[in-house]
Order: C-alpha cells, then structure tokens, then sequence
C-alpha cells in the first residue's frame, strides 16, 4: 500500500521541474502523516515524515527538513519512546545550528520539542532552559500574539505546575489562552487544551466546580475537533476523577478514571506510561475508600508499567510514595518506610542508600528530579519513623531519625521557596506544610526531650517555630542587606529600581481596570493590555535577578540565608536580664508557647485551644464597633474574658518563670495576633452591684506590670541588628528627623496648604486643621522635620521624601482590602496628580527601599489584614517592614482623632527624651489612663496601638546636642581638674626645693 501511494504521488507531478516536483511531493507526504498521526496511525504517520524529510534534504530546504525531524519525533514522543523522539530533535538542532541563522523560528521549534522531552522525563530544570531559548527566538522572529509562542508559554506552564510554582503556571497559563484565543478561535484543539489547563489551576485552588466547568469546555472542543477516542480526551477525563476525589464522590471518580483508561488502552495500548497516572489515582480512590488490597494492586500495575520506560522518572517515585502511604494507612510501617526509600532513590539521581536510616543530604537538592514529590515523600518518612517508633520498635533511634527527616524536609521547603520569584507561590508553599512539617518536628522535638530530658531538642524545637515564622519578611530584609554587601554595580541597581516601580505602576493600573467603581464596567481590554505588560515586565525582571545571583554570589548567599535566630542568638543580642521572649505557635493539633530568658527555655503546650479561640473572639468583639459599649453588661463581659484569656494563655507560662522579667517580647499567632496583650486582666475585676457606675481607670491591666513589644520572629529582630538603618543610603546624605503627613479629604480646604519646617509651623499654628493636623501640631512639640498638610501632604510627595527620614507619621485614612490584603490602602489628599493617584497600596510598599527608623500609622486598623499561617497578618503596617523599616507603630482597630491625638502627644513627648520606643508607648498608655474618665479609660481608645520590631530609642539632632554639650562640660571639668593637679604637684615640689636650698 505505502509502495503504491509513492508511485502514484510520484507520477502525478511529472508535469513539474525536478525540483519543484520533489519538494510538492515531499509536501504531500507531510500533509499525508499530518492525517495519519490525528488518526493515531504513528507508524504510517513516522514513514511518511521520513521519506519526505529525504526529498527535502536532498534539496537542501532545510527549514522543511527540520520541521519533517520535528514532527517525527512528535509521534515518538506519543508513543513515549522519549529516546528516539530526543534522537531526532538533536540531530535536527545540530544540522540546524550548521545550515540556518541562530535565530531561525524552525529551531524554536526544535527547542521545544526538547523541551517537551525533558519535562516528560521529569528533568525540569532542563526543560525550563531550552523552552527559554525557544521563547527568545521566538520573540524576535515572531509576533508577540503568534501561536507557536503561545504553545512555548503554555509547554512553561505546564513545568512551573510540575515544580508547584502555582502562580507562575497560572501567569503562564493565561498568557497562552489569550493568544490562543485572539488568533485561532474558539474552537480549536490548542484552545481546548489551555481551558483544560486552566482547569488544573482552578483544582489546585480548590475551585471544583470551576474546575469542571473549564474540563468540559474543553472536552467539548476535543469532540468536535478531534473525535471521541483522542488521547486529550482520556486526560481531561483523568482530571475530572481528580476533581471528583478531591470532594469525596468516589463513586464517579472511579467512572471517570475508567473512561480515561478505556480510552487510553484503546488509543496508546496497555504499556503506555500516561496510563500508570490513572492506575495510581484508582489506587489513592481505594486507599481513600480503605481498600488496602485493591489500592497496593493500581499501584503496582502502574509501578510495573512505567519501570518499564524509565525507572528514575518522578512519576515512579510518586508511584512508590503512594504504595508506601497505602501500607502506612493499614499500620505496616516497616513495609511503608521500605517504599519511601525506593521513591527517595528514585527521586535523588546519586542517592541509592536502601537502610531507612539513611536519607539524602542537603547536598543532593540540585539531584533532585522533583522536588515537590520528594518533600512529600520526606513528610510521609518521618510521620511513619514516629509511629514505628510508638507502635513496633521503642527504639529512641527511630524518633530521632523522625526528626533528622522532618528536618531534613524544612531544608528541602526553604529550599524550594528560594528558588521561587513569587512572593505568593513561598506563601501557600509554607502555609499548606504548617502542620505537616514545622509543627511535626516541633511536636517530635519535644517528645524526644520527654523521653531523654536534653535541652538540645527544645532548641531544636523552637527552631521549628522560627522557621515557620515570616519566611518573606526574613527575605526581604536579607534582600537589602545583599545589595548592600554583594558589590552589586550602581546601574544594575538602578535598573532593577525602574523595574519594580515599572511593575508597581502596571500592577496598579490593573487593580484600577479590574475594579473601575460602582455602576461602570470592567474594560477587558484594557485589563489585557495591562496584564500583558505586567508579564513582559516580571520576565524581564527575573532575568535580572538570575544575572544578579549567577554573577554576584554574595548576592545570592545573602540573600538566600534561611539560618533562624537561635536561643543562644536570641540571649546574646536581644534579651536582658530583666526581659523575656514569648513565642506562640499555632498548630492543628495544639498550640505551642515558648519562653525564653536569659537562664532558662520552657515550652507551654495547651492541648485543646479551641477555648482560648473562643474567648479571645469574645474580647476581640469588644473592639469591633465604634464607640464601644459602655454599659454595665459589656463591662463584666470584658473584665470577664480579659482576665480569663490572661489565665489561659500567660499565666502558665510566667508563673514557670524563674526571672523577674518586667519586659516581655511577644511574638503571637493565629487569631491571637489581632489582640494587644496589655489590655488582659491579672487578676479578676471587681463586678458592679447597685448603683455602682461602670469605671474601667483602675483595673488591673497587664500594662501595668510589663513593658510589652510585639515582633513577628525573633529573626527578624535580629536582622534588624544586624542590617544598619540607612543600609542603603549614601554617606553624603544626611539623615533628618520626622516626616509628617497630615492629609485632607474634603473640598474646599487648599486654603490650609502648607508645607515647611518646624519653625514654620510653630510660627503659623495651624490650630484650625482638623484632627490630623491637630495631631501634627503636637508633634512638632518634640521633634523637627517635614510637615505636610492638604494638598502637600500628597502620595508623590510620600514617595519622593520617605527614604530621607528616621520617622515617617502617617496621621492619613487607611482601607483594609479583605479580598487581597496586597490591596489595603493609605489616602493621601486627592490632587488629580497625573502619574500617582494618592493612595498608597501595600503592594506598593513592597517594591520600596525605606530607611526610617520607625513608622507611626495612626490611621483606623493599620495593622488589620488577612492571617496567612507562617507568615502572620498581611496588614499595611507590614508593607512598610517589607520596605526595611525595623518598628512600626499600629493600630489593631478603628480608633479616635481626639483620643489618637492625645496619645501620640505623650508618644512623641517620651520618644524625644531618650526613651525607648516600647517604653515609651507604655508611659502614654498610662499617662492616658491616668488622665481620663472612668469611660474614657476603655482599652478602646488606648490598646490600639501597639509596636511591632525593633524597640530601640531614636536619637534625635537635639538628643545628639545635649550629649555633646554634656561631653564638653566634661571634658572641661577633666582639664580644669588635671590643670589643677598639676599645679598642685608644681608647688609641692617648690616646697620641697626650697627647704632642700
């Protein structure tokens, strides 16, 4: 038949030149193949390809001859002969390097078909570098909306999605569709495969019913395009069962694993690798439903398929996870543990260790072909090691190894976040591993020092804790510090200054498309317009930074530094004598609470926390409408809750206190991070009888007895020692005292613009601005610098002045965005300014360098925002750490102008005689209380604020005056004393002459 098909194409274009004739030919039988592979004829389809691949090299139409390899290792691939298909892609790229220009679109394509290879055998990294050759190519040669470089972009997603950098996938993802969909239309097999893509994305958040809906778009488009036997239709099936497990439907998970697998034998036959993915999910289904048996059997029909193509693909090591975690579901922990080790060989190229005992080191992570399989692999390891050690073995050999692996698994997370540009994709990587990691080792930790009694493993514990803790704060300041140190060239720096303030302004725009106000509609276009220059932007941006880290490796190992604040770190540079470190960890199962002092560690473990939950919303609802309850009801309400979350959440630990420490450092979590501690009661409250009156002066407030500051880990404060304020000012600057910004928002007021100095504003009293400037003016009492109102007190005026000053107060209305807290905002006074629009975003902040000692947000719940486990509140407050500022003072709910005013007034009066920040805002608090009402001493209007980082004192120009007048005096008294000794010495020995004479 193939004999006759060549013989009649040949006769049929004897009309034509030679030449013409064979390259006409040889067109035929590419459009010949082209209708053989979409009938799943690969053999045929391969044969054809070949023989015109001949015709066209022999007429040395190269860019044709590359495209004939291309497609022939296309079909290779689908029969996943992998090793044939990177046979011809390499020789097609070699003959293409020697007889086309380098930047010739045919060789994109050869890049990507290699590209496809690597990612198929699970060698990501590799994969990832020539999909980035193809897309440069591409991108010079091509439109940036052509197809092929829509097809380079959705073959990048698909890897980023395999390495679990979910929001890369996702940016990839959508860039692919929207080209796809501008150029071939709706319905189309590549369409159809970015909605069943999307459909992934839309799985990993959960978004089931999403989910489905984008699979069945895309089955719908299959259907028509490619009939109801394709192998894309078996993958989109095998998705849906994934979707329909993850809710507990197994039943129809089950339906559409077999259709999948009914297709996929018919299509591919019954050795082919894609089918052991839906072998595997059948067996998870069983092992769900606890059939053990049923479960280890798809497991095993899915390990012996695949072994035979590639024995070190991940896919194998999941395989071997999974038949592990089937035995650790049925209690064969031995049996479980063996499975794990021959996924961490599999895994790990130059690892083959088979003793559980043993496991990779961190030297192995750049061997690792997935990292996201491995890291549960380790999860699973070390959870069975604890319960072979409790159930079987009692053998304190296996519990610490169940630690040494649970570390070992913190090791490979930070390693994983460090390779990861979005701050978003670190997030959700360390807050799905909260319990299953940090509060694992910190729970084995403690077990073993349950049963030996060594201090280490409390160390060790409260490492755990740190580690979990504000993972992208610690980098942000070890960002800074790399520039500092790294020798970075001036101009790098400043380009990569113009690229966040170039994403910062694209980001904006497109949070300002996609909300655009009540009653308008969401322009898409425009939304497009600007997510498309957000892409090009953050490409060019990682590029950037991968120069930075290639070149500049102090840069990288700065920046990259994951080691945590230890208790011996936390002795030497933070704590006194007379202070303490309070460190609270919120897991599933329990919540852990550190104390640390100069002479001991102690670790509080408050098994069922869901009461302290309760009664800790009970007092947070105190606070949540404004003006508060007055009446005698909410009066014992708080009194009541006050002094019985006292009871369960510190009491305990500083009665185990052998110091008498009057400063508590407090780092808080969960739902207690919303919550000053300094308005809990010591000791229970007295309740009204009579016609007693409500008085809330004299109660027994924590406040009273310690000194308190907050911080979000004990490394941050340490970084903050470490790194200089002003790291990344220059030596020439001058650092200036306050920079004060107090906006106005109504119509009519640029008759109150103002702009200057102390002395301006002494001289002119602005006693008519409202409460900001109100507030403004009782600052200027204490401190001198830049003072901003009405139309000055602007966002460009925010952006230009920040970094020049050791104080910035922000007396400005703040909005909390409880969708995405990257969205919460600051409003500066409205100018119609062309370029900035005068509210400040947190995601802002985020792309700024500030060198402020202290920020004071004194607008209403600036340090509200959504809890993110391992990273705490993503409040405004936060934005400005994120930025480099060591303190910032906040408000946990709304609060008064007048109140405010007032408290600041003390605030500042402190802060310039010297006194620490943390004192300081304790002697205002009490000051205030002292010197109010009965009812105006509600916590309300003074526990708001709160300090957060550093708690150093500020040293002021006139602070630095005294000082040197002070040193003078006695520098003189020094000289005037000497001078009077020595003439002392003078006379005696005159004297003593004298006599001799």
């Amino acid at each position: 038949m193939r004999l006759f098909l060549l013989i009649l194409l040949a006769f049929s274009n004897t009309v034509v030149p030679a030449q013409e004739a064979n390259i006409l030919l040889a067109n035929q039988y590419m459009e010949k193949a082209q209708v053989l592979r979409a009938s799943s004829s690969y053999d045929s389809s391969i044969f054809y390809l070949e023989e015109a691949a001949k015709i066209y090299e022999k007429v040395e139409y190269w860019e044709k001859w590359l495209k004939s390899y291309n497609e022939i290792a296309r079909n290779y691939f689908v029969l996943s002969n992998y090793k044939k298909a990177l046979v011809y892609l390499q020789k097609a790229l070699n003959k293409g390097l020697q007889k086309l220009e380098k930047d010739n679109p045919g060789l994109a394509g050869i890049y990507n078909g290699i590209g496809i290879i690597y990612r198929n055998q699970g060698a990501y990294e590799k994969a990832l570098k020539v999909f980035l050759k193809a897309q440069d190519i591409q991108m010079k040669a091509l439109k940036k909306d052509d197809p092929r470089l829509a097809s380079i972009y959705n073959n990048m997603g698909v890897v980023y999605h395999n390495q679990g950098n979910f929001v890369k996938t996702l940016e990839y993802f959508q860039k692919s569709i929207d080209i796809w969909l501008k150029t071939l239309g709706e319905i189309h097999p590549d369409v159809a495969m970015a909605y069943n893509n999307m459909g992934v994305i839309y799985k990993d958040q959960r978004a089931y019913a999403k989910a489905l809906e984008y699979y069945q778009k895309a089955i719908d488009i299959w259907l028509e395009t490619l009939g109801s036997k394709h192998p894309n239709i078996a993958m989109a099936y095998n998705n849906i069962g994934i979707v329909y497990r993850a809710q507990g439907s197994y039943r129809k998970a089950l339906e559409y694993y077999q259709k999948a697998i009914d297709i996929r034998l018919k299509t591919l036959g019954q050795e082919h690798p894609l089918i052991t993915s839906t072998y595997d999910n059948v067996g998870l289904v069983y092992r769900d439903l606890g059939y053990y048996k049923k479960a280890l059997k798809y497991h095993q029909k899915a390990l012996d398929t695949r072994l035979k193509f590639d024995a070190k693909h991940p896919v194998v090591g999941k395989s071997y996870g999974n038949t592990g975690l089937t035995y650790q579901s049925q209690g064969s922990y031995r049996k479980a543990l063996e499975y794990y080790q021959k996924a961490l060989i599999n895994l790990v190229a130059k690892f083959d260790s088979t003793s559980i005992h043993m496991n990779p080191s961190f030297n192995h992570f750049d061997q690792v072909s997935s990292k996201p399989i491995m890291l549960e692999v380790l999860i699973n390891k070390s959870f069975a090691l604890k319960k072979y050690y409790e159930h079987k073995t009692q053998d304190i050999k296996d519990l610490k190894f169940s630690l040494e692996t649970t570390r070992l698994a913190l090791d490979l997370l930070d390693s994983m976040r460090n390779e990861y540009m979005s701050s978003q994709t670190k997030r959700e990587l360390a807050e799905k591993n909260i319990s299953k990691v940090y509060e694992r080792a910190i729970e084995t930790a403690l077990d073993l020092f349950a049963v030996t009694g060594e201090e280490n493993f409390l160390y060790q514990a409260f490492e755990a804790s740190e580690r979990s803790k504000s993972y992208l704060l610690r980098e942000a300041l070890n960002e800074s510090a790399a520039r500092q140190f790294a020798g970075i060239p001036d101009s790098l720096l400043q380009q990569e200054e113009d690229l966040k303030i170039q994403l910062s302004f694209y980001e904006k725009k497109r949070f300002e498309a996609e909300h655009p106000g009540f009653g308008k509609e969401v322009d898409s276009t425009k939304v497009q317009y600007y997510q498309n220059q957000l892409f090009e932007k953050k490409r060019a941006y990682e590029k950037l930074v991968d120069i930075l880290e290639k070149d500049y490796p102090d840069y990288y190992q700065i920046k990259y530094d994951t080691k945590v604040t230890s208790v011996e770190d936390l002795r030497s540079t933070i704590l006194s004598d007379s202070s303490a470190f309070i460190e609270y960890f919120m897991g599933d199962s329990s919540m852990y609470v550190f104390s640390i002092t100069q002479q001991e560690i102690k670790v509080h473990v408050i098994k069922d926390f869901t009461e302290v939950e309760k009664v800790s919303e009970a007092l947070q609802s105190v606070f949540a409408t404004y003006p508060p309850d007055l009446s005698v009801e909410a009066y014992e309400s708080f009194t009541t809750s006050s002094h019985s979350l006292y009871e369960k959440l510190l009491l305990p630990v500083l009665e185990s206190l052998r110091s008498q420490a009057n400063k508590l450092i407090v780092s808080l979590d969960g739902n207690l991070s919303s919550l000053p501690i300094e308005l809990l009661l010591y000791k229970g409250a007295p309740f009204i009888e009579g016609e007693e009156e409500v008085n809330y002066a004299n109660l027994p407030y924590l406040l009273q007895k310690y000194q308190i500051s907050y911080t979000y880990s004990a490394t941050l404060l340490q970084q903050n020692k470490k790194i200089p304020v002003h790291a990344h000012r220059k030596e020439t600057e001058v650092k200036k005292e306050c920079l004060v910004f107090a906006p106005t928002y109504g119509e009519g007021n640029t008759t109150y613009a103002k702009r200057g100095g102390l002395e301006t504003l002494r001289n002119k009293g602005l006693v008519d601005l409202p409460g900001a400037q109100r507030e403004a003016q009782n600052i200027s009492n204490y401190v001198d610098g830049l003072f901003l109102f009405d139309v000055e007190a602007r966002e460009a005026n925010f952006k230009q002045e920040a970094s020049n000053y050791s104080i910035i107060h922000l007396a400005v209305h703040a909005e909390l965005e409880d969708q995405d807290p990257l969205y919460s905002r600051l409003y500066f006074t409205n100018t119609n300014d062309t370029i900035e629009d005068d509210t400040l975003h947190t995601y802002e902040l985020y792309n700024m360098q500030l060198s402020a000692e202290l920020v004071v947000l004194s607008g209403c719940e600036t340090g509200m925002g959504e809890y993110v486990r391992g990273e705490g509140v993503m409040s405004l407050s936060r934005g400005f750490m994120y930025a480099g500022t060591p303190s910032v003072l906040l408000s946990m709910w709304k609060v008064s102008d007048i109140h405010t005013s007032e408290l600041m007034d003390y605030f500042y009066s402190n802060l310039s005689e010297g006194l620490p920040k943390d004192a300081s805002l304790r002697l205002a608090k009490q000051r205030y209380v002292e010197r109010s009402d009965r009812l105006g001493s509600h916590p309300y209007y003074w526990a708001s604020f709160v300090l957060y980082g550093d708690p150093q004192p500020i040293v002021f120009g006139d602070n630095f005056s005294n000082w040197w007048l002070w040193y003078g005096i006695i520098a003189i008294i020094i000289i005037l004393l000497a001078l009077l000794l020595i003439k002392r010495k003078e006379a005696s020995k005159s004297k003593k002459e004298l006599d001799l004479w």
